[in-house]
């Protein structure tokens, strides 16, 4: 794969956090003296081997599994056309074509068929148990009868492949000037597919002007300047800082989830699924989060919820809730929404002391009618 030096993402968690959001593998081999080609959904395990190991299963009736070649899986993150209108640069002097940007994670290995029907049933649970986690109402393998079951693992055989080599491009937009990067990000998020959404995500910006809500006088600052949050979208690199970010925001409201709901909600976010996010970052270090959702009313236009916000203890009275806040009140207007509004315990003192600055209480109480 050709790779320049700028578009080579080597970070773990990045690369982990892409299979684990797009796990569909175009897997490629050589068998026979010919490339062969097949599509499987895998699993990363990253607790399985020195680089971890992709675990998934084909039909028996596939005569790959028979094959004990070296492979490569490619696991295709997201992407868009990018039109050089977005240009400032083209507007200035015309030098500029279209391209398309793209994340892509190559995982090399030697696969291993897996025909134990032990090995199998707990093959299949996994990847059930992962991707039946954001139904509503989870389907288990034990929902089937049993004898219907092992029906099916014997059609089945096992894949397992320990990685030997992980490599991941993001062709994002990194090679061109920064009011170019800014110009892509508003394209692609004012054409509003999913995709095109993804992928505004994963452009890096420059935020050159403040975000908090201040005084006019520090409404002049850098928000790149020593101690001065900087407030943009989550990167792929970001997947294991947003987790401990996300749990200690859990904890606070005195709620445990599974690992496979932050697996499904990082997901979700870096899809552009309907929900979306500001990373703050203080001296490069991510410190603070926010997750916001649109949602249509009855009687004014769209409304934008502020439904999680979480600023490292360690990093408060920095002025980074009132950043995130003041973004995502940006990113409202830029909707076209009417209205942005948030909730927050009762016994929330502290942030509701920077609330009762910036925002108006409007006396509402929540109640929470149990559906199940």
């Amino acid at each position: 794969m050709y790779l320049p030096k700028h578009f080579e993402v080597t970070d773990p968690a990045a690369l982990h956090g892409l299979m684990h959001a797009h796990p569909l593998a175009t897997w490629v081999m050589q068998a026979g003296g010919e490339l062969v080609v097949n599509h499987v959904p895998f699993l990363f395990d990253a607790s399985r081997g020195p680089q971890g190991t992709l675990v998934g299963h084909v039909a028996r009736a596939n005569p790959v599994w028979r094959h004990s070649a070296p492979s490569v899986l490619v696991f295709q993150g997201a992407d868009a056309y990018v039109s050089p209108n977005w240009y400032p640069s083209k507007h200035a002097h015309g030098k500029a074509v279209p391209t398309w940007n793209y994340a892509v994670v190559r995982a090399h290995g030697t696969p291993r068929a897996i025909e134990d029907p032990a090995a199998l049933l707990d093959i299949v649970t996994r990847l059930t148990s992962t991707h039946e986690a954001g139904q509503a109402l989870p389907w288990a393998v034990s929902d089937a009868p049993r004898d219907f079951v092992e029906q099916m693992l014997s059609a089945i055989v096992g894949i397992e492949l320990p990685v030997e080599r992980l490599v991941g491009k993001w062709k994002v937009s990194q090679n061109r000037p920064a009011a170019d990067r800014q110009g892509t990000v508003a394209g692609l998020r004012q054409r509003g597919d999913a995709a095109s959404l993804a992928m505004a995500a994963l452009v890096p910006t420059e935020v050159k002007r403040a975000t908090t809500m201040t005084t006019s006088t520090d409404m002049e600052a850098p928000t790149d300047a020593p101690g001065r949050p900087v407030i943009d979208r989550l990167r792929p690199e970001d997947r294991a800082r947003w987790g401990e970010l996300a749990a200690a925001y859990k904890r606070f409201y005195k709620t445990e989830l599974p690992v496979s709901d932050y697996d499904l909600a990082w997901r979700r976010l870096q899809e552009g699924d309907g929900i979306y996010a500001f990373a703050a970052r203080l001296d490069g270090e991510l410190v603070g989060i926010t997750h916001y959702l649109f949602h249509t009313s009855v009687w004014t236009g769209d409304a934008c919820y502020l439904q999680d916000l979480y600023v490292d203890e360690q990093r408060r009275s920095r002025g980074v809730a009132r950043a995130l806040i003041e973004k995502v009140a940006e990113a409202s207007r830029e909707h076209g929404a009417t209205r942005l509004h948030w909730l927050t315990a009762q016994d929330n003192s502290r942030a509701r002391l920077l609330y009762e600055k910036i925002a108006r209480h409007v006396g509402f109480i929540r109640y929470d009618y149990p559906l199940g």
